[in-house]
């Protein structure tokens, strides 16, 4: 495990996100948020570098706002192709 400043504050940063979206998902009772958060808030458990948890989060959050806003994606896919 590798406690160097860099990767705590990416789990602390990291954690805080999941958090907040678990909180979120808790209010507005929205299950992918909840899962999301739940997913986010964990990760810096299990990835230690600091680069793996930066990349991970971003990962997992910009899969979470593609699922989160898949009918506005498919739209804008379909005018940009011109369908």
């Amino acid at each position: 495990m590798d406690f160097d400043t860099s990767t705590l504050f990416a789990g602390l940063v990291v954690g805080m996100v999941g958090t907040g979206l678990f909180i979120y998902g808790k209010k507005a009772l929205d299950v992918r948020c909840i899962a999301g958060g739940l997913l986010i808030g964990f990760l810096p458990m299990f990835v230690h570098p600091a680069w793996a948890v930066w990349a991970s989060g971003g990962g997992v959050t910009a899969l979470l706002l593609a699922w989160l806003n898949a009918d506005r994606l498919a739209d804008w896919v379909s005018r940009v192709l011109g369908r």
